[in-house]
């Protein structure tokens, strides 16, 4: 029996194909367009050889629907609880967890904190992170820590940086498949600013 948990049907395929294909020369956005074409119907036929979907959001659940014409069960990601426990006192920043590349769309948070003025911390790395730099105001800070070390994948903590004391967390979802970073604010006792 094969039962795939799926995270999301590959957004860089289905739904923001375009993006991928604007940043690339204007000679190779044909290209794209067929091999990205041709991804999604062996997608498609990989897809059909799966007994069972499981999806980790609701989101995600209407994805494989709309791009498989298949069904799944939602069983949403674990949050550490014995770790991810109310804090005291809220900060005075905001904090963003993501990988940064153009889907995520990071840069409308980058935009909109320049404009409200207030403290961001945006840790991650990823091929935006040059532009999205240069496009911050001095209340943007970034941090390269590692979201995954050694040993631990993508469960691995962030410590240091004094997360229990955030006083919000930006999530823009755009289309994405959810975030399990977003649950784990709220574990914080926080509120997660989402759009």
């Amino acid at each position: 029996m094969h039962i795939c948990y799926c995270h999301t049907p590959a957004r860089y395929a289905w739904d923001l194909s375009y993006l991928y294909a604007r940043r690339a020369p204007w000679l190779l956005r044909g290209y794209i367009s067929l091999v990205m074409h041709r991804f999604r119907v062996w997608d498609v036929s990989t897809a059909s050889r799966v007994d069972h979907f499981v999806a980790n959001s609701r989101f995600v659940a209407r994805r494989i629907e709309r791009y498989y014409r298949r069904s799944s069960t939602v069983i949403h990601p674990p949050v550490d609880t014995a770790y991810f426990t109310p804090g005291g006192e809220s900060g005075d920043y905001y904090l963003m967890v993501s990988r940064l590349t153009a889907y995520k769309q990071i840069d409308l948070a980058v935009e909109a904190f320049n404009r409200l003025g207030k403290p961001l911390w945006i840790v991650g790395d990823g091929p935006d992170r040059r532009r999205l730099q240069a496009m911050a105001g001095s209340n943007v800070r970034f941090s390269r820590r590692s979201l995954a070390r050694r040993g631990q994948g993508r469960n691995a903590r962030l410590p240091g940086l004094g997360l229990s004391r955030q006083g919000g967390f930006w999530h823009h979802t755009g289309r994405s498949a959810g975030n399990r970073s977003a649950g784990n604010s709220l574990w914080w006792g926080r509120g997660a600013s989402t759009r």
